[in-house]
């Protein structure tokens, strides 16, 4: 198999895993330990690829008046899976944006040391079958100046070889950042932490302006691959098996100003 065919299919498989997604999930934290999570998430309209192997394939008409669903069921289950005590207070549809559907849930959480979040949220059947997905646990401590400690999955060396990068066929490279640049385009993806207070002290390496919560985990890869300097520094990037040295990487304003990924094993949030 040739290395573009190896490309296109990769291209193929983020398109059918939903790679037209934008989720934005925010985790508030009482000072008793209990809270909320607000999780936003659009879905473009997949195109009709036609009959796939083992399949008969979707009719245009059909995929055009089904589109992306989620329901409240679907929001009850992905409850279950964040954790013993999660259960949903709201469901409701979003006006849809830029031509794609969206939906905004709001989960009660009990006690968020029960729980556990991934920043690439369940895609019900849109998801690959097994993948795994990084999850973030959580510790916290009752006090005058509760603590909040975000417990981070392990940052792995990405497995391979790198497909397309810098020193690829022109042609080659070329034609797998068109198909990212469709594949992506509306991929957002952030999880953030906030606190009912300002934070106190924290060693997180995201903190927004007010001081009142963090970034664990933002991605835009659409506004990635439209920058060609900062998508040229990714693709070196993933020629990189030493994970010290990915996480250096993750450092560069260019990238900066699109992946912001905290690599502490730990991180701490004390608030008032």
């Amino acid at each position: 198999m040739s290395k573009l065919t190896v490309t296109l299919l990769a291209a193929v498989m983020l398109l059918t895993v939903g790679g037209c997604f934008e989720s934005k999930m925010v985790l508030l934290v009482q000072k008793d330990g209990s809270g909320t999570i607000e999780h936003t998430m659009y879905i473009a309209n997949m195109p009709n690829l036609g009959p796939m192997p083992g399949g008969d394939g979707v009719k245009p008409e059909d995929a055009a008046a089904a589109g992306p669903k989620m329901t409240k069921e679907q929001a009850e289950e992905a409850a279950k899976a964040m954790g013993e005590g999660v259960t949903v207070k709201s469901f409701e549809a979003l006006p849809d944006r830029d031509g794609r559907k969206g939906w905004k849930t709001v989960y009660a959480v009990a006690d968020v040391t029960k729980i556990k979040l991934s920043p690439m949220p369940s895609m019900g059947p849109m998801s690959a079958g097994g993948a795994e997905r990084p999850l973030v646990s959580f510790e916290f401590a009752k006090g005058d100046s509760p603590k909040l400690t975000a417990v981070m999955p392990p940052m792995k060396a990405p497995k391979g070889p790198p497909q397309a990068g810098p020193d690829a066929d022109p042609a080659q490279q070329e034609m797998a950042l068109q198909m990212m640049k469709l594949v992506l385009k509306d991929m957002r993806v952030q999880l953030i932490v906030k606190v009912d207070s300002a934070i106190k002290k924290t060693n997180a390496s995201y903190v927004n302006k007010k001081r009142d919560g963090i970034w664990l985990y933002y991605q835009d890869m659409g506004g990635l691959v439209n920058d060609d300097a900062a998508m040229k520094k990714m693709m070196e990037a993933t020629k990189v098996k030493d994970v010290e040295k990915i996480k250096e990487a993750l450092k560069d304003k260019d990238l900066g100003k699109y992946i912001m990924i905290d690599t502490h094993e730990k991180v701490e949030i004390e608030f008032e």
